[in-house]
């Protein structure tokens, strides 16, 4: 499940309007996208390979959840498609045998007939062996439908099957992304459930920042303008770029400014901030210059 956290709602104009030509700075946190980890499935945890703060490859094994059952209902069900495969070679082996005894018998039943025509033989046998015919047939027609019935079977558990080797990757958690593990939920030993959250990872590539810009300033700025990011400890400014525009206005958060200033309508605006050293950190206050 993948949760978007923000971590700072908005950010507060702190300088002139602009129309003029002079900067506008505007304060706030940045903010990046938070994926949750979840099980799939149940068990205790065996394996657990990453810290909380650790960086992380795209494909690397996270954590174990023990599999020993499902490895067991495994093997039960490899041996119940074994039978069945057992089962149809014995169906094919007696539609030979029957087949052969059909083929016997109507040559018979033809004989017979000419015999009863020149008088060589009874009308009794001549209706034994019709009536034996038509209890060969139907037992054929009684293996088809076993064939089918197996046939049948065999495809559920091939699907079966393929539903539980898909437990057993479950079972094995990995990194759906590069990044960073933000919080670790578990800890060896411990039981989870499906649907338990075990990790929330971060693409820190690259984090973002939101404005909220009144109409009269919406205009100056467009997709793609850079902007400067400054973090209090570090001399030089970063350099980020207008990811998303609001086309809505919206009322000013009342988490931020005055009074007077939350009701003021303003759009809100997406800064990417690109983080390749890994300098910058969620949470963090910055000062966006447009």
């Amino acid at each position: 499940m993948k949760i978007v956290v923000s971590f700072a709602m908005a950010l507060l104009l702190v300088a002139c309007s602009g129309n003029n030509g002079e900067k506008v700075v505007y304060n706030g946190r940045l903010e990046s996208d938070i994926i949750r980890i979840s099980a799939e499935v149940g068990g205790k945890i065996d394996t657990l390979n990453v810290q909380e703060g650790q960086s992380i490859k795209k494909g690397q094994l996270l954590a174990v959840i023990n599999s020993d059952k499902i490895q067991v209902r495994l093997t039960q069900q490899m041996s119940q498609f074994k039978e069945v495969n057992i089962g149809q070679l014995a169906l094919k082996a007696q539609e030979k045998e029957l087949n052969a005894q059909v083929k016997l018998t109507k040559t018979t039943l033809v004989k017979t007939q000419n015999m009863v025509a020149s008088g060589a033989a009874t009308d009794q046998k001549l209706d034994e062996l019709e009536t034996q015919l038509e209890v060969l047939l139907a037992k054929q027609e009684a293996l088809k439908i076993q064939e089918i019935l197996l046939d049948n079977k065999k495809e559920q558990l091939t699907s079966t099957i393929e539903l539980t080797k898909i437990s057993l990757m479950d079972a094995r958690i990995s990194a759906p992304l590069d990044g960073q593990v933000i919080n670790r939920f578990v800890n060896i030993g411990e039981l989870c459930a499906p649907g338990m959250a075990l990790f929330e990872i971060a693409d820190l590539s690259n984090l973002e920042a939101s404005i909220y810009l009144p109409l009269d300033l919406l205009g100056e700025v467009k997709l793609a303008s850079t902007v400067e990011v400054s973090v209090d400890g570090q001399e030089e400014a970063f350099k980020g770029s207008v990811k998303w525009i609001s086309s809505e206005s919206e009322f000013t958060p009342k988490t931020i400014l005055t009074e007077e200033t939350r009701t003021t309508l303003v759009y809100r605006v997406k800064v990417e901030v690109p983080n390749p050293d890994g300098v910058l950190k969620i949470g963090m206050p910055v000062d966006v210059t447009l």
